[in-house]
This record gives structure tokens, C-alpha cells and sequence, in this order.
């Protein structure tokens, strides 16, 4: 099992090959629930987040405000390294302004979903949900 260092030495490594010159990384405090938060801008100004635990990976996004997250165990270090690319890889998409804000009209009202178009494919991103392309294990 990788130890917190390793683990976000990992992180910031696999985020640094994904994220390349595409967007601007800053790597923020953890936080207690966190062992690594990374921080994305990219040129035209947007921002998100990716952030990792022992087994939750999560990215977030500032407008609209929606996260989407993956779990994966520590114990499958080659596992792991997939999980952080796809999220870096939807998270640099989307400061790179590849997403569209989709409204659909519901029984209850309207719904926004966030449609990001990453090289792994379209994430659907809701407030109570998300539809990530497929994912070769």
C-alpha cells in the first residue's frame, strides 16, 4: 500500500504528464480529508480542482458548480494512475473550454448538465449524477 507521500508524489506526477502546458497547476493545502488538491486554470480563465483520498478521487468544477468522482483502492498503484489521468483529463478539458452547459426540461423543471469532451470521451456531469464514458480497465 502506497503511504500519503507516495501517494501524492504519484498524483502530482500523473497530473503533471495529462495537464502538460494546457492549464496552469497549483497545488493547494490538502486538508484533513485530503493527500493531495490541485488547482487547474487554464488560459481563459476557468478553474477546477482535482483532488485525491486513500480510495475517493474527485474533480470539481466552478461553473456550474458540479463535481464528479471515482473510487479506486491504493492497493492497485497502475489502477490508481488510470483514475487520476481520466480526472485530470476532464478537469484540463474543461478549463480549456472544451464543455457545454446543457439545459433539459424535466418533470420537475428544468436540469443543467455539464458535457465535457475529453480524449476519453463526453463526461455528462449533474447535480445528482454522472455519466463518464467507458473505461478500459
Amino acid at each position: 500500500m502506497l503511504t500519503d507521500s507516495d501517494q501524492r508524489n504519484l498524483f502530482q506526477e500523473v497530473a503533471a504528464e495529462v495537464v502538460g502546458h494546457t492549464a496552469e497547476v497549483e497545488w493547494l493545502p490538502p486538508g484533513d480529508e485530503w493527500i493531495a488538491h490541485a488547482r487547474l486554470r487554464g488560459v481563459g480563465g476557468l478553474v477546477g480542482y482535482v483532488l485525491t483520498s486513500t480510495e475517493w478521487h474527485e474533480a470539481r468544477f466552478e461553473e456550474p458548480q458540479y463535481l464528479t468522482f471515482l473510487i479506486a483502492d491504493s492497493e492497485d498503484v497502475e489502477y490508481l494512475r488510470k483514475t487520476w489521468a481520466r480526472l485530470a483529463k476532464v478537469v484540463a478539458a474543461y478549463v480549456a473550454g472544451e464543455y457545454e452547459v446543457e439545459q433539459r426540461r424535466g418533470l420537475t423543471g428544468n436540469r443543467t448538465f455539464l458535457n465535457v469532451r475529453s480524449d476519453d470521451g463526453v463526461w455528462r456531469i449533474g447535480k445528482r449524477g454522472t455519466r463518464p464514458p467507458q473505461f478500459e480497465n
